[in-house]
């Protein structure tokens, strides 16, 4: 009998992955609580009108993306797509929105989406990413930018390049929507399957195509035409922006294919080993998702980034996590794993992790092990330590070993990782 594969698009994430994925988890939760978001969790299982509702049903993910079924109840549910939705739906059940005038909230989770499984999007992704809401304009608008810009530096990121356009009022993006569908419409014949089909149901995600057919067509398409007002709003976010330093550029050919996207819209691009799909995080105001999912009128803002294009685009290192120490157990005599367990006591008191390998043997291996895992301090465990209740300290960056005793270890490796900061 063959043995079982994982479903396509669906991958393991194995120990040595995992760590880097831990790191940007830990990093992203801290950046956040540090600007003033709190975590929120919805369930991976909402029901299917909700997306169709507030995605629309014109969208790429709602027309060809869901995994939708019915449960045994009979009711149409779908794997979440994608955050925002959930969130919105979260906090207006929950009345979040009536015991504080703004709320920020962040997420970090799976996503689901059927489509082609290409570098950095698998069909089972994950997200992180942020939202305000009742977000007001210009100041929520720059404060997502601002906290995107942020966080992506803080991740490791180095040579990311910030886009946004501006959408307009809600009558300027159905004028502009009028006017594409009757420049595409002229040449539909000429156009992918894909973009005939977005003409009728969902035009501006035309803009979006990437098949070279259609590129010459995309090209000569009508630009958006804003209003003073909506000129003067996005003429105020571009200068917050440059008071912060916070670079950016105008793409005029930027949307965004859902349909609760109105006003400021921007997306991130990472390039590097990411190739031609190198957004890595994207997002924008959607001020009529809350009053179309029962809320007040009230404004909201939000970004979302993928965490496989983050590790892609920021590169595989491992930077080194003074929070680890491996432990070397030179022998698995109840004396000496009962000591190894005291060990480990201190360590967890001051914020350390003890990691050992049972499977090493004898101290050359277990440096080797050390080494591989990339941690710095070795703390030595054999029959000598345990009879005379010291520790063997070895740095394996610094080269040097030095005898403490078991009451001094804390004490001895706070000294030495203020030292080294």
């Amino acid at each position: 009998m063959a043995p079982y594969q994982a479903l396509k698009g669906m991958r393991d994430i194995l120990p040595g992955e995992v760590s880097e994925w831990q790191e940007i988890e830990a990093r992203a939760r801290f950046y956040f609580e540090a600007a003033g978001f709190e975590e929120i969790r919805t369930p991976v299982l909402e029901s299917t009108d909700l997306f169709s509702r507030s995605i629309g049903e014109g969208s790429d993910i709602v027309h060809k993306q869901m995994y939708t079924f019915e449960d045994r109840g009979g009711r149409s549910v779908t794997l979440r797509p994608e955050m925002t939705a959930s969130v919105v739906r979260a906090a207006v059940e929950n009345g979040l929105l009536r015991a504080s005038k703004t709320v920020r909230l962040y997420y970090l989770g799976p996503m689901f989406r059927a489509e082609r499984p290409q570098k950095g999007r698998q069909r089972q992704f994950f997200q992180l990413g942020a939202e305000i809401l009742n977000a007001k304009k210009p100041e929520g608008d720059v404060e997502i930018i601002s906290v995107v810009h942020g966080l992506l530096g803080f991740l490791g990121l180095k040579d990311f390049r910030i886009k946004h356009n501006y959408l307009g009022s809600s009558e300027e993006r159905t004028s502009y929507t009028q006017a594409l569908k009757e420049y595409f419409g002229k040449f539909s014949a000429e156009m992918c399957e894909d973009c005939r089909y977005r003409i009728e149901k969902n035009v501006l995600r035309v803009l979006d195509c990437k098949v070279p057919s259609c590129q010459s067509r995309i090209a000569s398409a009508p630009s958006l035409h804003l209003s003073e007002d909506s000129m003067a709003e996005y003429r105020g976010i571009e200068e917050m922006l440059r008071a912060r330093n916070i670079p950016g550029e105008t793409d005029p050919r930027l949307v965004r294919g859902l349909d609760y996207y109105t006003g400021l819209v921007f997306e991130v691009t990472g390039g590097g080993a990411l190739g031609s799909q190198d957004a890595v995080a994207a997002g924008g105001r959607y001020d009529g998702l809350i009053p179309s999912l029962g809320g007040g009128e009230l404004g909201a803002t939000g970004f979302a980034a993928g965490m496989e294009r983050i590790l892609l685009a920021r590169g595989s290192f491992a930077p080194e996590d003074d929070r680890q120490v491996y432990v070397a157990v030179l022998d698995e005599s109840p004396g000496t794993l009962g000591y190894f367990e005291i060990v480990a006591q201190s360590l967890y008191g001051i914020g350390r992790k003890a990691r050992r390998d049972p499977a090493a043997r004898g101290l050359a291996d277990h440096l080797k092990t050390a080494n591989k895992w990339g941690l710095r301090q070795v703390v030595i465990i054999g029959e000598n330590e345990v009879k005379n209740r010291r520790l063997t300290v070895k740095d394996l960056r610094a080269k040097t070993q030095e005898e403490v005793g078991l009451d001094d270890l804390a004490a001895y490796l706070t000294r030495k990782r203020e030292k080294s900061c």
